[in-house]
């Protein structure tokens, strides 16, 4: 019994010894990548905060979970390219991607799209884009909005 309870007080005392080093400020609370990305989106909130309700990434994450209905494992983490946040695909070069907030009809709506980047050349690395898809999502209700349905078909209210 007496074992046990040294060896209780040894665990807790490296529980706490550990935390405590892991949570001092010798160690970065977050990446060079979360940072960037969140420098990107305070950016943009700062910019969009006067006049809309969702954030760019809050827009992009809507449409993430449209694409994915549940499955966490179709794409990889948010990242930054160019200043436009994104996620790829896994396993692919095809992304979704936050493009720009929008006004239609008096409405306001962020602007996805959902594109492939195609390599032409190899050597020079020139290439171009296919876009897949573009998506709105309305501002007001976060309610997303495909321009094709996922038959390929145009849906009538984008």
């Amino acid at each position: 019994m007496k074992f046990y309870s040294t060896l209780g007080v040894i665990a807790c005392f490296l529980m706490v010894f550990f935390t405590s080093k892991c949570n001092s400020t010798n160690y970065p609370k977050s990446t060079q990548m979360d940072q960037k990305v969140e420098n990107v989106k305070t950016t943009l909130d700062d910019a969009q905060k006067k006049n809309s309700i969702l954030s760019d990434r809050d827009a992009l994450d809507l449409v993430k979970k449209y694409i994915d209905k549940g499955d966490t494992t179709i794409f990889e983490a948010l990242t930054v390219e160019n200043g436009f946040l994104c996620y790829y695909f896994k396993n692919t070069s095809s992304k979704i991607q936050y493009q720009e907030l929008d006004e239609e009809n008096g409405k306001k709506y962020h602007l996805i799209q959902q594109y492939e980047s195609v390599i032409d050349n190899e050597d020079t690395q020139e290439g171009h884009t296919v876009t897949s898809n573009w998506y709105k999502v309305d501002d007001q209700t976060g309610q997303v909005i495909p321009e094709f349905d996922e038959n390929g078909n145009l849906v009538e209210d984008y």
